[in-house]
């Protein structure tokens, strides 16, 4: 299969910290420097199930591929001294998952997951020796634990809803399933297809100083009482949300390798999802699709060979979408229905098959 070169371009709000990683890293490069550096040329393509037998800690997919063998030569010696760093800054029993030297300096990202609920995934950041030896974590963020913690008592409240939602798409939807479990570990994934979150009105100051307020109130309530009931966690997410509309995210991947991932199919399970009451009480929502063929070399979330990402939020009329779509890690064309569709320089024209 000879695949499109494409290059990263305009993404949707939620990148703008990979961005300016990236503008470090590639700083004084050319735009033809840029687009190769990020995508690579040509991938070679494989399946989601092959890809989970090769791992997403190869080293040829990352940007410093010589300490990324250092590394997994040294994993174990590295996994002794950082899961009982990461365990007494959490406070909980964590595993360990998906190491990468995919960071622009001197350290490589560990992901982690807790092995009780409420499940927190996270990345841990890790300080490495000239020999291989791990030197240390950064602090992880007190308040990206109380986030994280928050999302993962989400999933416990509204674990029925949730259930029906993952029943009724696997119903509805025989032809997507959950991404697989190592890519999930990759990107610190908590749940396989969903996350709930808050929801952040654009330019709404007011909201997000309610969010902040929320999630340490319901944090605060974990630390001093974290064996609560699923019910118990629902009805306490209820008094203190007092109606706000939160965030969902929906994951999905075509089971067969060899099916076409379309936007009329991906349009379509957007719009239910939007629509279904089976997912009412949320006022933002992102739907994302994805072919079954991924990056042999990849590591993360934009190495799936094709990927439609839609958004919308109770902001917008119905059924307006924002969507994207992303082809071999980088941005074919997007558009905001109603509006102008726009492309990748150079995107257009050559064939995909």
């Amino acid at each position: 299969m000879a695949v499109r070169r494409v290059g990263a371009g305009r993404s949707r709000w939620w990148c703008g910290a990979v961005a300016a990683a990236v503008a470090v890293a590639l700083a004084g490069c050319s735009q033809e420097q840029v687009l190769g550096m990020l995508t690579g040329g040509d991938p070679v393509l494989v399946t989601a199930a092959e890809k989970e037998q090769i791992g997403y800690e190869v080293p040829a997919g990352v940007q410093r591929p010589s300490r990324q063998r250092l590394v997994l030569a040294h994993r174990a010696e590295i996994d002794a001294v950082v899961q009982p760093l990461v365990e007494d800054q959490l406070g909980r029993q964590v595993e360990l998952g998906t190491i990468n030297a995919t960071v622009p300096w001197s350290e490589v990202s560990l992901t982690y997951r807790t092995v009780d609920e409420p499940v927190l995934a996270g990345t841990a950041y890790v300080g490495i020796a000239s020999d291989g030896s791990a030197t240390g974590i950064e602090r992880i963020d007190e308040n990206t634990v109380a986030r994280l913690t928050v999302e993962g008592l989400y999933l416990m409240a509204y674990r029925e809803r949730i259930t029906q939602m993952r029943e009724y798409l696997a119903a509805t939807y025989p032809q997507f399933t959950a991404p697989p479990a190592g890519y999930l570990d990759a990107i610190a994934s908590a749940d396989p297809m969903f996350r709930v979150t808050d929801y952040y009105q654009y330019g709404e100051q007011r909201n997000v100083e309610e969010i902040y307020a929320d999630t340490d109130t319901i944090y605060q309530e974990y630390l001093a009482d974290p064996d609560r009931t699923d019910a118990e966690w629902a009805a306490l997410l209820d008094a203190v949300l007092e109606g706000r509309e939160m965030e969902l995210t929906v994951d999905l991947m075509l089971a067969d390798p060899q099916a076409e991932l379309t936007e009329d199919l991906s349009r379509q399970v957007a719009d239910d999802v939007r629509t279904n009451p089976v997912f009412t009480g949320f006022g933002s929502w992102f739907v994302n699709t994805r072919s079954n063929l991924i990056a042999r070399d990849g590591t993360g979330f934009y190495d799936f060979h094709q990927m439609f990402l839609f958004d919308a939020d109770t902001e917008r009329p119905d059924e307006v979408w924002s969507v994207d779509y992303w082809e071999d890690g980088g941005t074919i064309w997007g558009k905001l229905d109603g509006g102008e569709t726009w492309t990748m320089s150079g995107a257009s024209g050559g064939s995909t098959s």
